[in-house]
């Protein structure tokens, strides 16, 4: 009997346990914290990368990256590239644009009235001829920043020009360190200005005239000890004052403005000073320096010339317009390429 009540009681336990147990898990499952949000479900399109979204982030990035690299290579390049150039980073009126001599030397181009030198130089004339509101400066002072950039050749073609309709010019090679107008025209250059800023002698008696130019030269004469002083001395205001009651107009060649002092001081005394620049070697940090040394003399800045410069290397529109592609002289006759 004992043990029948035992098993019993055994039996009974187990089954508590048991149901113990299946409440004990089913209170567990009730309590958790899991909850179905969404329902998976098959995805109609990718989710990742969005083309259209970086296509347009893309665009407006390169346009952000090449602008900036536009203004930077703006602000960053200053050599003097194009005519705009002059006014825009130089603050100098253009007079004229003179390009690159091709197959000939300058002398050869400016003895060919038709080449596109000799109507660049044309244009340059007619510009100086309203330059001021007076007209025509009677002293005009020829010079560049640096050597080599066309000031020489500059000078010549302005007196040659003004020869050509019918004008009296003088040709003053003030260049008393490396003088070259003599040697260009082929005159004995043993007297000149030198002889004439020592002594009081005829001014006249040093000028001389160039064949077949119709223009009268005074050269540079025996190299000075001290240029600077000769040139800024009281008989050289009086010499050009003299030349320009003797002529009709007088164009000084001087040396160039950096590292010298003889070109402000020329400049302060011509009624008009022309600033040469050469395309593609100017920078406008030099040029600028050059200018202010020359504005320090409160001269008269009638303009810049653009020499030497390559329409070809600078677009269409240049080209096209300083003679290469508009129009060329062909037997006596213009003939249209448009």
């Amino acid at each position: 009997m004992l043990a029948r009540q035992a098993d019993t009681a055994r039996s009974i336990y187990d089954g508590l346990l048991q149901r113990y147990r299946e409440l004990n898990a089913s209170a567990g499952i009730a309590s958790s914290n899991i909850a179905i949000i969404d329902r998976a479900e098959t995805p109609t399109s990718p989710s990742s990368p969005n083309v259209p979204r970086n296509l347009a982030l893309g665009l407006l990035i390169g346009l952000g990256l090449a602008g900036m690299a536009v203004f930077l290579r703006d602000q960053l390049d200053d050599v003097i590239h194009t005519p705009e150039d002059v006014e825009d980073k130089l603050d100098l009126a253009l007079l004229g644009v003179v390009p690159r001599a091709e197959d000939m030397t300058p002398l050869e181009a400016l003895e060919e009235p038709k080449s596109p030198i000799s109507e660049a130089y044309n244009s340059l004339r007619g510009a100086l001829l309203y330059s001021t509101p007076q007209g025509l400066p009677k002293i005009i002072a020829v010079t560049s920043a640096q050597a080599h950039e066309g000031k020489s050749t500059t000078s010549l073609a302005i007196a040659t020009g003004f020869a050509r309709i019918g004008m009296r010019p003088l040709l003053i090679d003030a260049d008393l360190r490396r003088p070259a107008l003599h040697k260009v025209l082929g005159i004995a250059g043993e007297r000149g200005l030198t002889d004439l800023l020592v002594s009081q002698d005829d001014p006249k008696s040093a000028v001389v005239k160039v064949k077949g130019r119709k223009i009268d030269l005074l050269p540079a004469g025996p190299l000075p000890p001290s240029p600077s002083e000769l040139l800024s001395s009281p008989r050289m205001a009086q010499l050009l004052e003299h030349f320009a009651q003797s002529h009709d107009v007088v164009i000084v060649d001087s040396p160039p403005v950096l590292g010298l002092a003889d070109a402000p001081m020329l400049a302060a005394i011509a009624d008009g000073t022309v600033f040469v620049v050469e395309a593609e070697r100017g920078r406008s940090g030099s040029l600028k320096a050059a200018l202010r040394r020359l504005r320090s003399m409160k001269p008269v800045l009638l303009g810049a010339v653009l020499a030497k410069f390559d329409p070809t290397r600078s677009g269409n529109r240049y080209s096209a317009y300083y003679g290469y592609d508009y129009y060329q002289y062909s037997s006596g006759e213009r003939r249209s390429k448009a």
